[in-house]
């Protein structure tokens, strides 16, 4: 599977705010969490180890985009 990456022109922030794109942390041990809403998505981020590696994806209209999201990435957003 090839993950996108943000530095292409799609910003985190859509995303973030979307109750359509989960945003997946996976854990270190393997454990996968999924976070829904906006609020619960940016605590996550806040609270990261880092361990932590998160996904994102994106629906569109024919398919589904998976976005890495990278430690630069989550600066911009928590600015």
């Amino acid at each position: 599977m090839n993950l996108r990456h943000f530095n292409d022109g799609s910003p985190l922030s859509s995303c973030i705010g979307s109750t359509t794109s989960p945003l997946i942390k996976i854990k270190k041990n393997g454990e996968l969490l999924f976070y829904k809403s906006k609020n619960n998505k940016l605590y996550a981020l806040e609270e990261r180890s880092k361990n932590d590696k998160f996904i994102i994806a994106w629906g569109g209209k024919w398919s589904t985009d998976v976005f890495e999201v990278t430690e630069e990435d989550i600066n911009l957003v928590l600015k």
